[in-house]
């Protein structure tokens, strides 16, 4: 049976789905992206390239959809410190050519991550050679990942020969069972059990800190509103006292010119009388 690979898997969700797979050496395994696809066939996509020790994704707040892949392969979630920038993951990916910005953006999650790793993933190789254990470096690497000490997780898989026989009571000699191989066995047991436990506390703390985000963004959301009816009403007082303003100018322009019309009627009345005036005065002298 072809032992399946172990993976850093970079996921990009949205309208067009996609994820990058690169091996623990950080080759280039594969990549896929689909319009419109829902969670379960991003996974079954995933599940067909290998088996997944890191989900990565390109932003600090994990979107729950890659917490819930993360989730469904029980592997470790990656998130930057930073959104990663267009310029970082272009230096990233130079080596290689992506059918989408979505695949692009994909294989940068899982290069940082990569490379976050790189040196710790390259320890544990170096000690499964040193320790005569290569055929469990996958195991160590899973479990070093989950942040179980690496010379720890190591020692628990060195296979250790019985070296003693101790006589049966019944005065015939039986061989003991490896109590040290049983004690590595539940060790191993133990590690993987805290193994699992922080995956699952990084993954609930990548929950509530999306979570949060949200609360944020809608409290900003809701304070943007409020500044904005704000800002409304504001601007519809301004209007009204505008308005009133021209029509307290256009009242004063109203009753000026009715005030000047007046006056000048006022005018040539008074000389349309003096000329009456004058013209009797002057039939009298006839």
């Amino acid at each position: 049976m072809e032992k399946r690979k172990r993976l850093i898997v970079g996921v990009d969700p949205g309208t067009t789905s996609a994820f990058a797979a690169f091996d623990l050496q950080g080759r280039f395994v594969s990549s896929w992206s689909r319009r419109d696809a829902g969670r379960e066939e991003l996974v079954a996509a995933i599940r067909e390239a290998g088996d997944p020790l890191i989900i990565a994704c390109d932003v600090s707040v994990a979107p729950d959809t890659v917490v819930k892949v993360a989730a469904a392969f029980n592997a470790k979630l990656f998130t930057p410190r930073d959104d990663l920038k267009e310029a970082e993951k272009k230096v990233l990916t130079s080596r290689w050519k992506f059918v989408n910005i979505h695949e692009l953006d994909a294989a940068a999650s899982a290069l940082k991550a990569f490379h976050f790793h790189e040196n710790m993933l390259r320890k544990v190789e170096r000690i499964a050679r040193e320790k005569k254990i290569e055929a469990k470096v996958a195991e160590l690497q899973a479990l070093a990942l989950s942040g179980v000490r690496i010379e720890e997780a190591a020692e628990s898989f060195i296979e250790r020969k019985l070296e003693y026989e101790i006589p049966e009571k019944g005065g015939g000699e039986r061989r003991l069972a490896d109590e040290s191989a049983r004690k590595d066995e539940k060790i191993r047991e133990l590690l993987g059990a805290v193994a699992e436990l922080r995956k699952a506390l990084e993954r609930k703390e990548a929950e509530g800190k999306e979570l949060r985000q949200k609360l944020q963004n809608a409290e900003k959301g809701t304070l943007e509103h409020v500044k904005k009816d704000v800002e409304i009403r504001k601007r519809d007082a301004e209007i009204l006292r505008l308005r009133n303003i021209i029509f307290k100018v256009k009242d004063a322009r109203r009753l000026e010119l009715q005030t000047k019309a007046k006056a000048r009627e006022d005018r040539e009345r008074l000389d349309l009388d003096r000329i009456v005036e004058e013209h009797r005065a002057s039939r009298k002298h006839l």
